[in-house]
């Protein structure tokens, strides 16, 4: 979470033991078609996540436990 919020603003919906839900990023509410999204995902996977989800109205991230 630290990492990506040197590049995005994001609110936490939800964390879980190995992951967390976000449900706005940049001051919006999240858009299952947005491009933002897509970035926000991929920043997760370049900080090692291997869990990463987009449903209509929040995206998750999640590390290997």
């Amino acid at each position: 979470m630290l990492d990506l919020s040197a590049t995005y603003t994001f609110r936490v919906a939800g964390i879980t033991g190995d992951g967390f839900d976000v449900d706005r990023i940049g001051g919006r509410p999240v858009d299952a078609s947005g491009a933002v999204e897509r970035q926000f995902l991929a920043g997760c996977r370049a900080h090692g996540a291997t869990e990463v989800l987009q449903q209509a109205d929040y995206v998750y991230c999640g590390w290997p436990s």
